[in-house]
């Protein structure tokens, strides 16, 4: 069974949108034609804030708009609360980091949906069959949030993919940056720094002249040595050679730190594990062991971007799109909790597919 495949659309047993869709609706008052150029959705208009009306979303015009997440939890996300079963199945691996992330978030003040969300990423679980029963896969409602550890690995997948694919053909390095900091010294101010001296560098005529384009992915650690929050950026460029010393001194010019890194790298797939592994680990298994850092570095980084693109690949969309599910060719056959009761039972089908989604069969089966 193919490990991309556990990451599904989420709408495979009939999920349900943000907002609800009409169809075609006629309306006179507001000079649209039925079923002409676009549609009407029933919810709340963009700046129409506390209006609840109909409105019109022109063809091509991306995505419904979603209700704003502190104004209805309901209305915001309507997935169901994640079981035992799911819970099992999607995140056993890391279920102490998963209660602590949740608790940080209640603590931290994340908006009561995100929390929601996560908590119950992986629910709706249901097993669907190649029709010709070559395979099986399981399809939920995910979180899609950079502390969920199942959401983050689907993400790195596409984004190794997407990296081979843009990398082709030219030379390509890796570049390590840090600023100082201390014990002391809060994690807000030290990310800020950061952020706006890699803006500043790619301003510099030595950058223009030799970079063409690249990505970045922003890493945040927590020092156990004493040496307090250590944020960093880790930056795939292409383009010319560039001279390390004389980007280490723009680089103390803008923040007051040597710390550079840069090296060259000949292996497409070598660059690609390289991103994509801290596109996964953003934040370090450091900072987890601690709830007040925790809930900090959540706080923190609220709202802000920890990858993104430059020059020439500005447009390339790093994290690319789910993989696509032609239920065409597969058939629903229960809910994942179903089958775990029919595998219990003893029932052999069941059992077989148990065994192939845990590689164990159920407990309290004869196997077990």
């Amino acid at each position: 069974m193919d490990a991309e495949s556990l990451y599904g659309d989420g709408k495979a047993a009939g999920g349900h949108a943000s907002t609800t869709r009409l169809g075609s609706y006629e309306s006179k008052a507001q000079g649209r034609r039925k079923g002409k150029g676009g549609r009407w959705f029933e919810g709340q208009q963009p700046g129409a804030w506390g209006q609840q009306r109909f409105y019109w979303i022109p063809d091509g015009a991306g995505r419904p708009y979603k209700p704003r997440e502190k104004v209805d939890l309901q209305t915001a996300d309507e997935r169901e609360p994640i079981t035992e079963v799911e819970s099992d199945f999607w995140h056993s691996g890391w279920a102490v980091r998963r209660d602590r992330v949740i608790a940080a978030m209640r603590a931290g003040g994340a908006s009561p949906a995100a929390a929601y969300r996560f908590e119950h990423c992986g629910s709706r679980a249901w097993v669907w069959q190649k029709k010709d029963g070559s395979d099986v896969r399981v399809h939920a409602d995910f979180c899609r949030n950079r502390h969920c550890v199942r959401c983050s690995a689907a993400v790195g997948r596409r984004v190794r993919a997407t990296i081979e694919e843009t990398t082709k053909g030219e030379a390509t390095r890796l570049l390590t940056l840090t600023v100082p900091h201390n014990k002391a010294e809060p994690l807000r101010p030290l990310v800020s720094r950061l952020l706006v001296g890699f803006q500043a560098l790619r301003r510099t005529e030595q950058w223009k002249k030799a970079v063409t384009g690249g990505c970045y992915v922003l890493e945040v650690k927590w020092n156990e040595d004493g040496g307090g929050w250590h944020p960093h950026l880790h930056v795939l460029l292409q383009g010319d050679y560039i001279d390390h010393n004389g980007l280490k001194g723009h680089w103390q010019r803008l923040t007051g730190c040597t710390g550079v890194r840069i090296e060259l790298v000949r292996s497409r797939e070598g660059i690609a594990r390289y991103v994509a592994r801290y596109v996964t680990k953003q934040i370090d298994a450091s900072v987890y062991r601690d709830q007040e850092r925790l809930i900090e570095a959540l706080q923190t980084l609220q709202g802000t971007r920890m990858m993104g693109t430059f020059g020439n690949w500005r447009g390339v969309e790093l994290q690319g799109e789910a993989e696509a599910f032609d239920r065409a060719d597969w058939k629903p056959l229960c809910r994942l909790d179903d089958l775990r009761d029919l595998a219990v039972e003893g029932e052999a089908v069941a059992s077989a597919i148990w065994w192939g989604l845990f590689g164990k069969p159920e407990p309290g089966s004869d196997g077990g």
